[in-house]
């Protein structure tokens, strides 16, 4: 419709992750993954990171990499797993600049978490490149 109206213009559409989600294979991966990453919390030797909220956005994580793996079930749930024991040590490793974060911003917490170290497990900055820049930053500031 556009291209009839503006015919020398050329037009891109922006996509985001949410078209996938309806998808089967990967709302089956995404509740699949809830009980993997929950374990592997559990059983991963030095993590710390008992994720709660994060179980809820798994899907849109998985939307992710469902073109890469040609929305084949199998391939997902392994990328994914390989990529909650990732995100599980990053988010373990970043839980005390987050709680640092939290203090210095003087959001009021509960009695009973003020001394739990707080954390995110899926976010841009708990990917190796922003766990990478975080440490080069920790090497060269403060």
């Amino acid at each position: 419709m556009l291209k009839e109206k503006f015919p020398r213009r050329e037009f891109y559409i922006g996509m985001d992750t949410s078209l996938l989600i309806g998808d089967p294979s990967v709302l089956a991966t995404g509740l699949l993954l809830i009980p993997i990453t929950l374990l592997l919390a559990i059983v991963l030797p030095g993590n710390k990171m008992l994720p709660f909220a994060d179980l809820s956005v798994l899907v849109f994580f998985i939307t992710m990499i469902a073109p890469y793996c040609k929305k084949n079930i199998f391939r997902m749930l392994v990328t994914g797993t390989i990529l909650m024991v990732i995100a599980l040590y990053i988010s373990t490793d970043l839980a005390p600049i987050y709680t640092a974060a939290v203090h210095k911003s003087s959001v009021l917490l509960p009695e009973n978490m003020r001394s739990t170290e707080l954390g995110n497990m899926l976010s841009p900055v708990n990917t190796p490149l922003g766990w990478l820049l975080i440490k080069l930053a920790h090497l060269f500031g403060k």
